[in-house]
């Protein structure tokens, strides 16, 4: 029987296989929890395919929960709902987008990562991971 893969996995195949419909790399690709249900080395590999992609003359967005996806990226945004500010008259919810970057980046790498469990050891563990992001950026420019 043949079964179908979820969104997460068809994207993250589309990744070493390149765009199917033309030999040129796309202007922009967007990935919704690419992520999901992948963790561990799995999720660092991952990091490592999406930093070679972006590498190619192709934006990258992706929609991460992952600390190690999240540190590869050249711009980090946080995206907040804000359930205290519905709008009255439709019920919907207002969202925050803000770029962080520098200790606020290694705060919500540390909160992806841990919630609030741990915090100094997160904080170190999100260092390592901003240096580590560093690096593979660093290899695939060049």
């Amino acid at each position: 029987s043949v079964g179908a893969a979820s969104a997460s996995s068809s994207s993250r195949s589309e990744i070493g296989r390149g765009s199917p419909w033309t030999n040129q790399a796309p202007i922009c690709v967007v990935y919704d929890e690419i992520d999901a249900h992948v963790g561990g080395r799995a999720a660092v590999l991952l990091a490592q395919m999406l930093a070679e992609q972006s590498s190619s003359s192709s934006q990258v967005v992706t929609i991460t929960h992952s600390p190690s996806v999240a540190s590869v990226a050249n711009q980090h945004v946080v995206i907040q709902k804000l359930a205290s500010q519905q709008h009255p008259s439709n019920g919907r919810l207002s969202v925050r987008a803000s770029a962080v970057d520098g200790s606020e980046r290694r705060r919500e790498l540390a909160r992806m990562a841990s919630g609030d469990l741990a915090v100094p050891e997160a904080e170190a563990f999100a260092a390592a991971l901003i240096r580590d992001g560093n690096v593979r950026r660093e290899e695939v420019a060049s």
